[in-house]
């Protein structure tokens, strides 16, 4: 593990403890920070980024508004993210720096293996983090369910500007190559 590795992970700890985060150890998935911080990253890609099938599926859906991301978004570009190592593109503003691109879908094959099923720890997982980031004390999303096909599943819109620090903590965790073990804890 690299010095600025375990300087990054020493202050997500410090930072969690202050904040009075939770430290649940998840084993066979990647840590809730990990999570959190792919889901969040979603909002960073342009829409001229995202690739075709989404686009269509929004458009299809009647949902122009480039700030609201759909739980069929989520699923499928956190799929492509931790299978791939990359989500949209394998550019190298989307991915770690590693030439050989190792995933979580690796790490835990178990967790994203048959992720379409909808009772698969995959889609639990990342619903679980969702419901955490639209209902906790101080919410990072808004979850609508007005519109869109499987809107009662959710579309979610970022509801608070983030600040530099938190869309720069987003974009580090989001590129970490995956590591078994790796306990980033909650941090928002």
């Amino acid at each position: 593990m690299t010095f600025y590795k375990i300087k990054l992970i020493l202050h997500f700890i410090l930072l969690s403890l202050w904040e009075g985060s939770d430290f649940r150890l998840m084993i066979n998935q990647p840590s809730v920070g990990i999570i959190d911080a792919n889901i969040l990253f979603l909002w960073f890609v342009p829409y001229e980024h995202k690739p075709k099938t989404i686009k269509d599926y929004l458009k299809s859906q009647g949902i122009i508004n480039k700030k609201i991301v759909t739980r069929h978004e989520i699923m499928e570009a956190l799929v492509m993210k931790f299978t791939l190592g990359y989500y949209p593109k394998n550019y190298s503003n989307y991915r770690h720096a590693k030439k050989r691109i190792d995933t979580w879908g690796m790490v835990f094959p178990n967790w994203i293996e048959n992720w379409n099923n909808p009772d698969s720890l995959f889609k639990a997982s990342i619903d679980e983090r969702l419901d955490y980031l639209s209902t906790k004390k101080n919410p990072m999303l808004k979850r609508w369910t007005t519109f869109g096909y499987g809107s009662s599943k959710g579309n979610y819109e970022i509801v608070r500007l983030l600040t530099k620090n938190e869309k720069i903590r987003i974009k580090m965790l989001s590129m970490l190559p995956p590591e078994k073990g790796l306990q980033i804890p909650t941090i928002w």
